[in-house]
């Protein structure tokens, strides 16, 4: 009984699941019920059905007293979770800078302090070098102190975002400073399968943003004073641990540029230096959680430091603390997000544990840990990481044994235990042995990988919209390697200031092992059907699949062994009758197999419910892109290209795709040659399969005469790996149409010309394609000005232009239209493609009427329903 006392969490049967579970149900209804009277009901019925299986848990005790204070407990943290949440989430100040700002941005004077330090942000993407609005800017949060309203200051309070568009490398943490910017709410998506970050705005307590052109506008008042005790230690050990990975030739040197960036991510969690590209081969092989810090990480460093103590033969406690110690000093380095910091407390308690002779429960443990964190930031529940955290674990502790102890019985048949070798010479033996640890070696992973990848399936797939279907045989193969580069990137970092020699040595090693992991990666990424797109996963079936793991985990919990080794597998199953142990193992397999079976067949294959055809004009900001969705499965794009997000292609167009559950583009039109319209087209086919790539005549023809320096110049060099797949387009003169598909889908091409033009701008040698599927027919026409608007009125009929949709020529701008050109297409719907900040402004609402702008609206999608054209926004009007 004594190792029952004590703080530590324990082997009880009344866990800190309850507890932990309690609080996490407050969250929740906070979230869904701000309605104070209803939060009490539920409060209240939640607190009594938590109150039957606290009772059936204390039964052991004897004690009705026991289960009335865990039912109290439950109810309290119940409470607690929602009061945490509403406190963090909708109480403000008066005085705090969120009831200041709008929507709309106004000039502001702020005074503050800096509470991050500053870095510089540059725009990501292919082009990101021709990002001449912003280019390289500084990025911190400021503690708001005085607002000027008028002539006065007044005081206030509260974190702003600011965004210097400038780079600052004066500034420093801790500086107090007077900027003059645009201060407004930082914003929503605009379109769907675009990350939320909201929830992260709330988290931070930072709803505010404020934008700075100029250096010139931020003034320090007084310089930062010395740190304190902590951050001078965290800067100390940041600055050591950096500059072990910084300093090394080898990695600076190392062939392949995406080596240093690979090491960085993997040891201290450098994530943002990875390229995108790289980026995307880890998600397609399924290895990405190598790179994201987690247990992995801390348990080598834990166990690597744990051996080396022991070795040296530490006492028991002394080998506890210098463990704690070094973990406590790579949190400290690292950045501090869910997973790190749950696998720090974890180690932390199994260390002192282990220090006081205490048995520990893993699940109490993994409760505690999440418990501290949510206690510390509340809103990490509703984010992905935290989720697949702690859920992937708490799989890992239920189910690992099971498959590491069962699923080998099913590829042995039964062994008499007469066969078993009892004496065997002592050569014969180490080799037995070491193949024995081998198998065990190689099983344990696989289980291991198994079960993470089962347990994590619906959270990935509902989160993130794709499944990597070789991610088990991914990870197995990959594990070896990423063990040692972290044994060696470790030891290379403790070891930089003290033996640099033998660091650079390590150096090298590191390269090289790193070097083979971005090969295994890349091998399994390029592999047909490496991933699978699922579109946009309810959340019924998220609990609907864990439900079904949870039967299973009941189905086979009484048959769980310690088997941990081949000779206890076959011992066990040739003392089994092979009736008893078949029966158990086909009934774990079907209920395994159902589980596969029903979620692949309940899976929903699209996002937005819309009838087909259908087309999604997304807000890119100032740019334009068009997603068309025909009757026939296939898919179309017009334009891929923003000059306000150079990144749209990761932030905007290929989450779309994914959360509409396609996996494949089978035309890609890129109207002309400005930037704003093709952009995103590398990125965009770097993640998404593009099977033809469609452009005009003059198209080619700067592609042809650009400079290898200037944009179109990468472009076409980039798409001479796609000469096979590249389309030049019919002139509209001659009045030809493609048969995009045997099926009612047709793609007529009506300008430019056939006969090359000089005097043509770029904006109007645009193509103006017109789509048709069934009884829906849309117009899209580029930056197409006012010469070609009159070519068209002249060349074609009124039944050849006329079309449910329309794209406005040049975003929506009042002068570059003809009125006379929107009465002959009559469109039912007009639509809009641009940025309130990009020089189209709304007086194009004021001029034509019933105009949809992405803008406004944000995503704009188009449809057929009842033989009637209907509009779906993703922003409702207010």
């Amino acid at each position: 009984m004594a190792a029952n006392r004590g703080l530590i969490p324990s082997q009880m049967k009344t866990p800190l699941l309850i507890p932990c579970l309690s609080f996490m149900t407050g969250l929740v209804l906070a979230r869904q019920t701000p309605c104070p009277t209803f939060a009490f009901l539920a409060v209240l019925t939640t607190a009594i059905i938590l109150a039957g299986p606290t009772l059936w848990l204390s039964r052991q005790n004897r004690s009705k007293w026991t289960a009335v204070g865990w039912a109290v407990l439950a109810a309290g943290f119940l409470g607690f979770g929602g009061f945490r949440h509403n406190a963090l989430v909708d109480r403000f100040e008066p005085r705090d800078i969120v009831w200041y700002a709008e929507q709309e941005a106004r000039l502001v004077s702020l005074r503050g302090e800096i509470l991050t330090a500053p870095y510089i942000s540059e725009s990501r993407g292919a082009f990101a070098d021709f990002d001449f609005l912003r280019g390289a800017g500084t990025v911190f949060y400021l503690e708001c102190e005085q607002l000027l309203l008028g002539q006065t200051w007044s005081d206030c309070c509260g974190k702003v975002l600011v965004v210097l568009d400038e780079p600052a490398l004066h500034l420093r943490q801790g500086d107090r400073l007077e900027i003059d910017g645009r201060m407004f709410l930082r914003g929503r998506p605009s379109n769907p399968g675009e990350r939320d970050r909201r929830l992260y705005h709330q988290a931070a307590r930072c709803l505010v943003q404020v934008r700075v052109e100029h250096t010139e506008a931020t003034r320090v008042t007084q310089q930062a004073p010395p740190p304190r005790p902590y951050q001078w230690l965290q800067q100390q050990l940041q600055e050591l641990g950096h500059a072990g990975l910084d300093d090394d030739e080898h990695l600076a040197e190392s062939q392949s540029s995406d080596v240093h960036a690979f090491a960085a991510a993997l040891l201290l969690g450098r994530r943002h230096e990875l390229d995108r590209s790289l980026q995307e081969v880890f998600v397609r092989s399924g290895t990405l959680h190598f790179l994201a810090l987690s247990g992995l990480h801390v348990g080598v460093l834990a166990g690597f430091v744990w051996w080396l103590s022991r070795l040296v033969r530490l006492h028991r406690v002394v080998r506890g603390l210098i463990c704690v110690a070094v973990i406590g000093a790579f949190i400290m380095i690292v950045p501090p997000r869910a997973p790190i910091l749950r696998a720090g407390i974890l180690s932390a308690v199994f260390c002192l544990a282990y220090m006081t002779r205490r048995p520990v429960n893993s699940v109490n443990v993994l409760a505690l840990g999440a418990l501290l964190i949510l206690l510390w930031r509340p809103l990490e529940l509703f984010m992905p990481g935290f989720q697949l955290s702690f859920v992937i674990v708490l799989g890992i502790i239920q189910f690992f044994p099971l498959v590491h102890s069962v699923l080998p019985l099913l590829f042995h048949r039964r062994v008499p235990g007469s066969l078993l070798p009892m004496t065997l010479d002592k050569r014969r033996e180490i080799l037995l042995k070491l193949w024995s640890a081998l198998l065990r070696g190689v099983w344990g992973l696989t289980a291991l990988s198994l079960v993470a990848w089962v347990v994590g399936l619906p959270l990935v797939g509902y989160h993130f919209n794709r499944i990597s279907l070789c991610g088990v045989v991914a990870s197995v193969v990959l594990s070896p390697v990423i063990l040692l580069s972290l044994l060696l990137g470790f030891t290379k970092i403790a070891l930089a200031g003290l033996l640099p020699t033998v660091s650079d040595w390590l150096g090298l090693g590191l390269s090289g092992l790193s070097e083979f992991s971005l090969s295994i990666a890349s091998f399994f990424a390029g592999l047909p059907m490496a991933t699978w797109t699922v579109g946009a996963i309810p959340a019924w079936w998220v609990w609907a699949s864990y439900g079904l793991l949870l039967s299973l985990l009941w189905s086979v919990r009484r048959w769980r062994g310690g088997i941990n080794n081949l000779p206890e597998v076959l011992r066990l199953w040739s003392a089994l009758s092979t009736r008893t142990a078949g029966k158990r193992l086909i009934t774990g397999t079907s209920i395994a197999v159902i589980w596969i079976g029903l979620m692949i067949w309940l899976v929903p294959c699209r996002g937005v419910p819309l009838p087909l055809p259908a087309a999604h004009v997304l807000n890119v900001g100032h740019g334009c892109c068009i997603v068309v969705e025909h009757s026939d499965g296939s898919v179309i794009l017009y334009d891929a290209g923003s000059m306000s997000r150079f990144d749209a292609a990761t932030q905007t167009i290929v989450p779309f795709l994914r959360q509409q559950g396609i996996a494949r583009v089978d035309e890609l039109y890129l109207s002309h040659a400005n930037l704003d319209h093709y952009s995103s087209v590398i990125d965009l086919c770097e993640q998404i399969p593009v099977r033809q790539i469609c452009y005009s005549p003059y198209f080619q023809a700067e592609l042809d005469r650009s400079p290898a320096y200037t944009a179109m110049g990468i472009l076409a060099a980039w798409l001479k790996q796609y000469e096979g797949s590249i389309r030049i387009v019919a002139p509209a003169d001659e009045a030809t149409s493609t048969k995009a598909s045997a099926h009612d889908v047709e793609a007529a091409v009506l300008w430019p010309p056939s006969r090359t033009d000089a005097t043509l701008s770029v904006n109007d040698r645009s193509i103006v394609l017109r789509l048709t599927d069934g009884e829906l027919s849309m117009l899209f026409t580029g930056d197409a000005g006012i010469v070609p608007q009159q070519a068209l009125l002249s060349q074609f009929s009124r039944e050849q232009l006329q079309s449910d949709a329309l794209l406005l020529p040049h975003h929506g701008a009042p002068h570059d239209i003809l009125p006379g050109f929107i009465a002959c297409v009559n469109p039912d719907v007009k639509i809009s493609s641009g940025s309130r900040h990009s020089g189209q402004n709304h007086e194009s609402h004021e001029t034509i009427d019933q105009v949809f702008s992405t803008a406004q609206y944000g995503c704009i999608s188009v449809y057929l329903m009842d033989d009637e054209v209907r509009v779906d926004t993703y922003h409702k009007p207010d």
